[in-house]
């Protein structure tokens, strides 16, 4: 696939920006290689009826063609004439009003990593149907200068959130925004499903990112069924990740004003283990909030976990928590 130059949104540095740290550091696993694929796309100002308000949607990718090729599929909205650069096909997902803006990624054969960046997605409604933005079975899955805000789910029923990754054993987020994310009754911001591959140590990097405002309207639920900004959780693929556990960092990043029915700001929902490393520097958070029984909590974990790990859990639980 060849590039069409897009657009692209002012890349955001936090005050504190260093260069990148080397995605291997300080947890032991293999890190990030370069991207076999590397996409772009902007989406603004979509309707309730699921047409484009704004200008039209914007998609490029590129990597190489052929066998193993990133599969796209997405709605009505991506599929229309001059949505997607030519190298791109989006085969159709779904037919309804709230199937239009959505799209999802699914990688196979050569494709390994890919890096979503310079990309937008704002004043769209969260689907009842399903994410806005899936990527899916890429082992390695990195999101660089990306920005969610606006999208809301008026109404009721089931409202998915923006963003599901599933099926990566290592996932890094670099000056990632989501703000004013609401109505979404599942999680907000972002899912993150992390499986278990044989050349890679399980690991999420959260790094230069921010996650401001981002509220349920999900009731409390002593199962924790509803949650907040961020989700990690095993794939379905994967029962138990290595006896290493899932390694987290977060740097530089911010956590403000956020509320969900458990794990307002981030809820772990896979195995920690003895020895699971987690780091977090220069992590700020405040404001945010869970609805009873998980009223103080603004980081959840749900697993049983050994003495270590409970000491983690405590630190970040502390760090999290409503201010």
């Amino acid at each position: 696939m060849t590039a069409r130059s897009l657009p692209s949104p002012t890349t955001r540095r936090s005050p504190h920006h260093s260069p990148h740290v080397p995605l291997a550091a300080g947890l032991g696993g293999p890190g990030l290689d370069a991207p076999t694929h590397i996409c772009s796309l902007i989406l603004a100002d979509v309707s309730p009826d699921g047409s484009s308000a704004g200008q039209v949607p914007r998609l490029s990718c590129q990597g190489p063609a052929g066998e193993g090729r990133l599969q796209v599929a997405g709605g009505a909205l991506w599929t229309q004439p001059g949505a997607a650069d030519g190298g791109v096909v989006v085969s159709p997902l779904g037919r309804s009003e709230t199937d239009s803006a959505r799209l999802a990624f699914t990688c196979g054969g050569s494709v390994t990593h890919l890096r979503l960046q310079h990309s937008v997605l704002s004043g769209i409604q969260l689907s009842a149907k399903g994410p806005l933005l899936q990527l899916l079975n890429c082992s390695r899955v990195s999101f660089d200068n990306v920005t969610l805000s606006g999208l809301g789910a008026p109404g009721q029923g089931v409202k998915y959130g923006a963003v599901q990754v599933s099926g990566a054993a290592v996932v890094s987020l670099a000056h990632f925004s989501c703000s004013n994310v609401t109505g979404f009754t599942v999680w907000g911001c972002l899912l993150l499903e992390v499986a278990a591959v044989a050349d890679a140590q399980p690991a999420v990097y959260i790094t230069d990112s921010s996650f401001t405002d981002v509220s349920t309207v999900g009731s409390a639920s002593s199962t924790c069924k509803v949650f907040g900004a961020v989700v990690l959780d095993a794939a379905a693929s994967t029962q138990q990740l290595p006896a290493a556990g899932l390694g987290v960092s977060m740097r530089r990043s911010i956590f403000e004003r956020n509320a969900g029915g458990c794990g307002g700001a981030l809820a772990v929902k896979c195995n920690l283990v003895s020895g699971s490393p987690l780091c977090c520097a220069a992590a700020a958070a405040s404001s945010n909030s869970a609805r009873p029984p998980w009223r103080r909590m603004a980081l959840s974990t749900h697993t049983t976990l050994t003495a270590s790990a409970a000491a983690v859990g405590r630190y970040v639980e502390s760090l999290m928590t409503q201010a």
